[in-house]
């Protein structure tokens, strides 16, 4: 891997220009100050934040008009939120549970974990499910989409990335990092890959190479 950024440098003024604001979100959280904090499913400010309250996991469409919610049985439910009203029935993968939600940057897919550690990708418009994708070993966990909606990436606890083109479901390789996986983000042009580890590392990962660009160290306050 690249060497980390000197130290007496601006991990954030290096970071802004290379990568743009959704990689800057999901940097300041891991450098919040004070007590220590579960992360949250989806750090990217470049997709929907889904947010848990006990059993319930939800995420909001990038045009704000649908809700994704996870019901008690494990079935997602999409409501219109100017209506208020559910327009079809329960998404659902036979045998599976959904346990993460994100949404496409354009707004066309909804990708979910599943705990059998398959990831289900749905049709928003139609709720037919398109794809299951087999995660390799390790890499099912946070899931994000590229901003022009082209990859679909998942991060785990074992450090392992999974990388697939969204439109086919073909994938498009791993990349493989030291630790768990706490929070992931496209840069604005999807060319790169930016991945928030235990360790307090920011890697930003090159896409077209597989290799890891640079390192950013010393983060602080990383969530466990």
């Amino acid at each position: 891997m690249s060497k980390g950024i000197s130290k007496g440098a601006s991990p954030l003024r290096w970071l802004a220009p290379a990568l743009g604001m959704g990689l800057l979100a999901l940097i300041s959280y891991t450098q919040a100050t004070g007590p220590r904090r579960p992360a949250p499913d989806a750090l990217a400010a470049n997709q929907p934040a889904a947010a848990r309250d006990g059993q319930t996991l939800a995420a909001v469409s990038p045009d704000g008009r649908q809700l994704a919610s996870v019901a008690a049985d494990g079935r997602i439910e999409l409501r219109d939120l100017a209506e208020g009203y559910m327009p079809g029935a329960p998404l659902e993968q036979p045998g599976a549970s959904a346990t993460g939600l994100a949404y496409s940057l354009d707004g066309k897919w909804l990708a979910a974990l599943l705990d059998t550690g398959q990831i289900g990708l749905f049709d928003t418009a139609t709720g037919l499910a398109l794809k299951v994708l087999d995660a390799p070993e390790g890499a099912a966990g946070l899931l994000a989409f590229s901003p022009d909606s082209r990859w679909l990436a998942s991060g785990g606890q074992a450090g392992r990335i999974a990388l697939w083109e969204a439109a086919s479901g073909e994938p498009r390789g791993t990349l493989d990092g030291s630790s768990a996986v706490l929070g992931l983000a496209f840069s604005g042009d999807s060319a790169r890959l930016v991945s928030v580890n235990a360790e307090g590392q920011a890697v930003v990962w090159d896409l077209a190479t597989s290799a890891a660009a640079a390192v950013l160290d010393g983060l602080a306050a990383v969530p466990q």
